[in-house]
């Protein structure tokens, strides 16, 4: 891989708020909706390198947030995440810390990050990892268990070079060639995750799932949010269309997403009615249409639980123009 001839380029991105549309790509190539399960202020830090074909993407979150959606159709994604505090898993798998993740190209991803999570995705073509010999991951999706010790040491020396990336993007580091430089950081991730696939993927130990039963109902529950939130949405009609029951939906609903079905509809709506908003800058649109779009039809209720869990009054969204984001541009 000739990386030193390759230009670079990244992007960073600070949010103070939760802003659904432009975190729909966070991984490059995907499209993923994400929705803020906790009531606060939500910050983000995102960092997106590209060198070449190869593309690193990291973000670091304060607050639980549910993002679901296709990979990327071009690349196999190799990545890690980081267990912030409580409830998390990916594809089903509980993560109780750390975790390498291994998804093929255009896998869907369906990740519920506790609060303080953090996640890198390093997007490489198939080809690529076959040159180091690795060229048996078809039967690998998700979360995978390497060891205590190989996952700390892992876990180290990708953080060095996502460090290293953060810094290119402040006054703080003068390098002279910054292709090369960035390209050095690419060769140590690909070095890093093809040295852990080569030693553990002969024998690979999956992360304990959590019950398949619940996580299938979670899923097939979330489906009929996504296709019914606009309209009167019971809970007791999502039981009667699964053939379960509250109880047992609720108890799958807590363990897989730390919240009811109740909770996580309304976290659903207010989401929906988020992206709209913020798009209703550019585009003003009265706040009940949007409401109603979303199936809020008590305004009182719905201004009161979007300032509780946004921090700021549905009107004051429209006023506000959305975070800007820094364009992934050549390093000079």
């Amino acid at each position: 891989m000739k990386s030193a001839k390759l230009k670079a380029s990244i992007g960073t991105l600070k949010l103070d708020s939760f802003n659904p549309s432009i975190m729909q790509e966070t991984v490059r190539g995907a499209a993923f909706d994400h929705i803020q399960l906790a009531r606060g202020r939500f910050q983000a830090r995102l960092l997106s390198a590209k060198l070449g074909d190869e593309r690193l993407d990291y973000g670091s979150y304060n607050l639980p947030l549910h993002a679901r959606g296709p990979m990327p159709e071009t690349h196999l994604t190799l990545g890690f995440v980081i267990n912030g505090n409580g409830t998390a898993s990916l594809n089903g798998g509980a993560i109780q810390r750390t975790a390498p993740v291994v998804l093929s190209e255009g896998a869907e991803l369906d990740y519920l990050m506790a609060p303080g999570s953090e996640w890198l995705a390093f997007q490489v073509k198939r080809e690529t990892l076959g040159q180091l010999g690795i060229d048996s991951l078809d039967r690998f999706n998700g979360t995978f268990d390497i060891g205590s010790e190989d996952e700390q040491q892992l876990l180290a020396y990708l953080r060095v070079l996502v460090s290293a990336l953060k810094e290119i993007t402040t006054d703080n580091l003068t390098v002279a060639d910054h292709d090369g430089f960035c390209a050095k950081v690419f060769t140590g991730m690909l070095d890093a995750f093809g040295a852990t696939l080569e030693n553990k993927f002969s024998r690979p130990r999956f992360l304990p799932q959590r019950p398949r039963n619940r996580y299938q109902l979670v899923k097939r529950a979330v489906e009929y949010i996504d296709a019914y939130y606009g309209g009167a949405i019971q809970i007791g009609a999502i039981c009667t269309e699964l053939g379960t029951t509250q109880k047992t939906l609720e108890r799958a609903f807590l363990n897989h997403c730390g919240v009811t079905p109740k909770r996580y509809l309304d976290f659903a709506r207010l989401a929906k009615a988020r992206r709209l908003l913020l798009q209703a800058y550019q585009a003003p649109r009265p706040i009940t249409d949007i409401a109603s779009e979303c199936g809020i039809n008590h305004l009182g209720r719905f201004a009161s639980l979007y300032r509780t869990t946004y921090g700021e009054l549905p009107s004051q969204t429209t006023g506000s123009p959305a975070p800007r984001i820094n364009e992934i541009r050549p390093l000079r």
